[in-house]
């Protein structure tokens, strides 16, 4: 019932394609229309593995699950890397943390746990597996209706809302709002007053 390294570190990995293939077609919106939808960009393994503080060999792994999953696909060659197969808005969480790790609730747990008996003593009306059920049932909900793009749009209005934090604190005596990034899923800000740190 945890969320997996793999899939943490999974959804951190195709969230980075899509920013990229985002960010792309924002830059090109502008433009004149192409004849044929654009390619969506590639990235190398190294690059990917590099920004998101992994070892190659573990984004390999990661990425061969994802490609197997359909999610991404990879090209050989001078230009080659790997890419979305779908537009971001056309992944959900759901088939990204599905591919990587499956469900949230373990139909076996019950098996697992069954004290010194063959089988659980609450098997027939249990109201802890009932529970994680309904847990389960309202995360799907939320996988299932967001996609790589609601997250993309999310973190574009995070950074929006950092940088009015300075106007809308400087009534309470803060000489300086600095936001301070950790890594790409961790944003918070610091209060910095009488100018120290």
């Amino acid at each position: 019932m945890k969320f997996t390294a793999l899939e943490e570190y999974g959804l951190r990995c195709i969230l980075h394609l899509a920013r990229k293939d985002f960010t792309e077609d924002a830059s090109s919106a502008t433009s004149r229309p192409p004849a044929r939808p654009p390619l969506p960009t590639s990235l190398t393994l190294g690059e990917i593995a590099s920004h998101e503080g992994l070892t190659q060999q573990y984004a390999g792994k990661i990425f061969r699950i994802l490609a197997r999953a359909g999610l991404v696909g990879s090209e050989r060659g001078r230009k080659g890397g790997y890419r979305l197969t779908r537009r971001p808005e056309d992944i959900t969480l759901s088939e990204v943390v599905a591919a990587l790790g499956g469900r949230f609730f373990d139909r076996k747990l019950c098996g697992r746990y069954t004290g010194d008996k063959p089988q659980c003593v609450h098997l027939p009306n249990c109201a802890v597996r009932l529970l994680w059920m309904e847990v389960e049932r309202v995360v799907d909900v939320v996988l299932v209706k967001t996609t790589l793009k609601d997250l993309i749009d999310r973190e574009r209005a995070m950074d929006q809302a950092l940088k009015k934090l300075p106007q809308e604190l400087a009534p309470q005596g803060l000489t300086e709002r600095r936001a301070v990034v950790g890594p790409p899923d961790c944003v918070r800000a610091t209060q910095v007053a009488g100018g120290e740190a």
